[in-house]
């Protein structure tokens, strides 16, 4: 009985303040949500943003920040709560585009509905300068073994952000598989390196472009490097392998 009381002393106050303030009920519920999650107060601001869309179901912003607070919140990185609120702040939203939504649905395509992989147009169209949509849109294309797109897209990544580790080893990985470019390859390795010089892949893979350009002095200095780091690693074969011990 206390509880249904305090309850309503609540809605009456969140009432006069609305009114008071010129909000309606809905705007002081998202305005309170977004000021706790502003805080870092992921779960009350879940809260504030539920009765945001309790009393306004096509409060397209509501369901945006509600799915950024289990973004950012100790939920996991992929939670069913977040893909539910970002799709529905998609399907309603017509003026705010939610770039955050259509990167983190993009990302999941390969887990959840590969149809998604094209909410990375959207969002790279929203964050034309974001270095890592175009990291994750390349990573994507890599999945599906569509190497040149994939090149494309960590090459646009790195002149977004040249210090990008992760675009500078995985287009550096691309020349290699690929089998050409190999001084492109060379050249990723190097910059990447310089960022994690103890990457014990990295130096495996430099190891192997340096045999196949012919730079076996180059292989060896990187394979007792490999040694120093961890005692395993022998000598290289004629195809460029490194045998372990």
């Amino acid at each position: 009985m206390l509880v249904k009381k305090f309850q309503v002393l609540i809605n009456l106050l969140i009432s006069t303040l609305s009114f008071a303030f010129g909000q309606s009920e809905r705007d002081l519920m998202f305005n309170n949500g977004l000021r706790v999650f502003e805080k870092g107060y992921y779960i009350s601001a879940i809260e504030y943003f539920d009765h945001a869309i309790n009393i306004d179901s096509t409060f397209a912003i509501a369901y945006y920040y509600k799915g950024l607070a289990y973004k950012k919140g100790t939920f996991g990185d992929i939670h069913p709560d977040i893909v539910s609120n970002f799709k529905k702040a998609i399907e309603l939203d017509t003026i705010q585009n939610f770039w955050e939504a259509y990167y983190y649905l993009a990302r999941l395509s390969v887990f959840i509905d590969k149809s998604y992989d094209t909410l990375f147009d959207k969002a790279i169209k929203l964050q034309p300068n974001n270095s890592d949509i175009y990291l994750d849109r390349g990573f994507n294309y890599l999945m599906k073994r569509d190497f040149n797109n994939a090149i494309l897209d960590f090459e646009k990544s790195l002149q977004l952000n040249s210090t990008n580790f992760d675009a500078l080893k995985q287009l550096a990985s691309c020349y290699l598989v690929q089998k050409k470019d190999l001084d492109k390859a060379l050249d990723c390795y190097n910059k990447a390196l310089k960022i994690k010089p103890k990457d014990i892949g990295l130096l495996i893979d430099r190891t192997r472009v340096f045999c196949k350009l012919g730079k076996i002095s180059k292989a060896k200095q990187d394979l007792k490097t490999l040694n120093k780091i961890n005692q395993k690693f022998n000598t290289i074969d004629a195809d460029c392998n490194i045998i372990y011990d």
